[in-house]
């Protein structure tokens, strides 16, 4: 007979508390707001991945007592499925830190669910759908960084120095160097050998 998986929120309790202790200052405090996240997202999307079972024993647990039902009620494979709708919007975290904190947190969770707890069961669609969704967050959140630092270098420069800037930039895009030398009246474009 199989082991029972624990709970969810024996889960969270076990990875969260292990990156509480570990950290410090503003990431302890980015922990416990992904945490809160976490535990808000469960019972608000959690639904979606029940099956008639698991909706009658989580109806249950919601009459006997309402706060954390999902949480308590509910176990680790079902956590594996929804933890790809909590790195996807709207659930991102607007604060670059708090994202980089929740993504982290969120691939340890799926790592220690999938490797230690499940490690007898085939989930590997579930995971490669978390890692497809972790890239795209990832992505997304290096271009939100880049943009940040670009607008606070542009924040220092001076009148001068931006107008120069941004006839530069105007003068490379304006550019026809991307479609090659004109030959016979038609652009050419330049392909890159591969002998």
């Amino acid at each position: 007979m199989n082991e029972p998986t624990p709970s969810i929120h024996d889960v969270i309790h076990t990875v969260f508390g292990g990156a509480f202790d570990e950290s410090t200052g503003i990431r302890r405090r980015h922990v416990q707001q992904v945490e809160q996240d976490l535990r808000a997202y469960i019972p608000a999307e959690v639904d979606r991945y029940l099956t008639d079972d698991e909706r009658t024993l989580l109806a249950a647990e919601r009459e006997f007592a309402p706060d954390g039902a999902a949480c308590r009620a509910l176990d680790a494979e079902v956590l594996l499925s929804a933890l790809t709708g909590f790195i996807a919007p709207p659930y991102l975290a607007s604060d670059l830190l708090l994202r980089r904190a929740q993504l982290n947190l969120a691939e340890a969770l799926v790592g220690y669910v999938a490797h230690d707890l499940l490690h007898g069961y085939d989930t590997s669609c579930i995971r490669m759908e978390f890692q497809w969704a972790l890239v795209k967050a990832r992505n997304a959140l290096k271009r939100e960084r880049r943009a940040q630092a670009a607008e606070r270098v542009l924040a220092k420069m001076s009148v001068q120095d931006r107008e120069h800037m941004e006839r530069v930039i105007s003068r490379v895009t304006d550019h026809p160097s991307s479609t090659g030398p004109e030959i016979d009246g038609r652009q050419s474009t330049i392909h890159p050998s591969f002998e």
